[in-house]
């Protein structure tokens, strides 16, 4: 039997080769065998270090065994900046493009399902942006490039880029503000 303590669980896939019944480690090991136990870390909460253990009741003289536990939460995708200021640009042409750094901090391959700034604002995300292949491996970073060409005079509608993907913590959103101007 086992106990597990904190955030984390165990987990019955093909990680865990020791005996399981019912969702639990259940049933008789060999003499002088031994078999993996698959954890999984699931924090509920963002950026802290946690602690946890593991205690394994069995018929051994040193019944239980206990081992420690350790696991910091990350956020699955950060997005830098949270969002773009691109000024007073004049209207009828672009402004100087600006960049976003995605980062997949997920231990898996990250799915970019797409890329949108607001319908009917005057953002553009530009054709050098890396972002526009579909995956983004683990540990790694891509960019979106955007532009900003303001047609009428004033601050531009409320809008964002908004990122889609299968992280948990999809979408991600970047505030693009800016304001057309008057040549001089």
């Amino acid at each position: 039997n086992s106990l597990f303590g904190g955030p984390f669980v165990l987990d019955t896939s093909a990680a865990t080769t020791c005996p399981v019944a019912g969702g639990v480690l259940s049933g008789t090991l060999a003499a002088n065998s031994s078999c993996v136990i698959g954890i999984d870390f699931q924090p509920a909460v963002l950026g802290a270090s946690v602690g946890g253990q593991i205690t394994v009741i069995d018929n051994a003289p040193n019944s239980p065994q206990v081992a420690t536990l350790a696991g910091t939460g990350v956020v699955p995708v950060t997005v830098s900046p949270s969002a773009l200021a691109f000024g007073n640009v004049q209207t009828g042409t672009t402004s100087a493009a600006k960049t976003i750094t995605v980062k997949n901090n997920q231990a898996n391959t990250l799915n970019i399902a797409s890329l949108a700034v607001t319908p009917g604002t005057p953002y553009s995300i530009g054709a050098s942006s890396t972002c526009l292949s579909p995956t983004l491996a683990s540990g790694a970073s891509c960019t979106v490039v955007l532009t900003f060409s303001p047609t009428t005079l004033g601050a531009a509608p409320a809008s964002h880029l908004m990122i889609t993907d299968d992280a948990t913590s999809s979408p991600q959103n970047v505030t693009l503000t800016g304001s057309g101007v008057a040549a001089v």
